[in-house]
């Protein structure tokens, strides 16, 4: 070329984006594209694409923590759990006992249990149970008050509670409990071996007929109440479950989430 003109070589833009060549024959540039005697440069066209690609990236990067906003209140409380029932919003901490809101967040107030670790909360449609490492409490008036519900539990270092239409559950070092009178008293309901092989139950969850356990011995499902539990095939160090579109998620020790579709 005399005078170098800026050309775009098969305008294939979506093979390969504009590639800059500075010499009068050019050869072989890539497998997708080959030209002679041109002159690739980045066009108008292809520089407001590149613009509009970079915005967009950064709209939805900042649009991510745009959708999170500290509430006040609380001031540097370590949250332990948390649970709604009716207008209300309960917080358990780790030595600061238990806070409610009625505003959504906007006040906070003491809500019983005074220096107490919060290790779990539930509730159901009369009660609000907290699972504490001193047992099982519950209050039938939003908090103002709390009761000892722990009859016929063992060991009251509690880790984990779930309810169902008919019982309510408690995870323990050693263990898994349920009442059917509301935690007025409680039986045991499996998972409790040896004491030199405790089963520590880290979380507890519902799923139609299942109860399922993350222990320290991996995942157990009972399809009973509790009666009777299998392992479902994690012989790891589980610590959280959750159920999502008929997936079963585990979050492990050391060993990173795993799924499951057909627990």
């Amino acid at each position: 070329m005399g005078n170098k003109q800026a050309t775009l070589c098969n305008t294939n833009l979506y093979l390969h984006l504009l590639i800059v060549a500075n010499h009068d024959n050019c050869s072989k540039i890539n497998d997708y594209i080959r030209t002679n005697d041109c002159i690739i440069i980045f066009t108008e066209v292809a520089m407001r694409f590149c613009i509009l690609v970079f915005i967009v990236v950064l709209f939805a990067h900042f649009s991510l923590f745009a959708q999170w906003t500290k509430i006040q209140g609380i001031y540097g409380g370590n949250v332990s759990c948390m649970v709604s029932q009716e207008n209300f919003l309960f917080v358990g901490t780790s030595g600061d006992g238990m806070y409610r809101s009625s505003n959504k967040g906007k006040n906070w107030e003491k809500a019983g249990l005074e220096y107490s670790t919060i290790i779990s909360l539930v509730s159901d449609s009369e009660y609000l149970y907290a699972g504490t490492k001193n047992g099982v409490y519950r209050s039938s008036d939003k908090g103002l008050t709390w009761g000892i519900a722990n009859y016929g539990i063992e060991n009251l270092d509690i880790t984990a509670l779930a309810v169902d239409n008919q019982y309510i559950y408690a995870g323990t070092k050693n263990g898994a409990y349920r009442s059917l009178d509301k935690g007025l008293t409680w039986e045991n309901a499996g998972l409790k071996i040896t004491v030199n092989q405790e089963t520590s139950v880290h979380s507890l969850i519902m799923n139609g007929q299942y109860v399922y356990a993350a222990t320290n011995k991996g995942i157990y499902r009972s399809s009973d109440k509790g009666n009777n539990w299998e392992n479902i095939g994690m012989k790891i160090d589980v610590n959280a479950l959750v159920f999502k579109e008929n997936k079963l998620y585990a979050g492990t020790v050391n060993y990173g989430i795993y799924v499951s579709t057909d627990s």
